[in-house]
């Protein structure tokens, strides 16, 4: 897909999470990123399902997720 949609979609992601859909929105940013060809985006994506990961609870995950190479530039 191109990159607009990938940006909407992150976008629209991003209110799921503000409704409290978290598992939604998981899934969402984990096939965008799994998906994308863009490395803003794909960065972009991983710095969001950061902040789900922390949301949710989830140290782990999160911490396994905050050793990326392209979400540790970003912290």
């Amino acid at each position: 897909p191109g990159h607009i949609p990938q940006a909407y979609y992150l976008n629209w992601t991003e209110v799921l999470i503000f409704k409290g859909e978290f598992q939604e929105a998981r899934e969402r940013l984990e096939k965008l990123i799994a998906k994308s060809d863009n490395d803003h985006i794909s960065k972009a994506s991983k710095l969001v399902l950061l902040e789900v990961y922390l949301l949710q609870g989830l140290d782990e995950d999160a911490r396994e997720l905050g050793q990326d190479k392209q979400v540790k530039a970003l912290l």
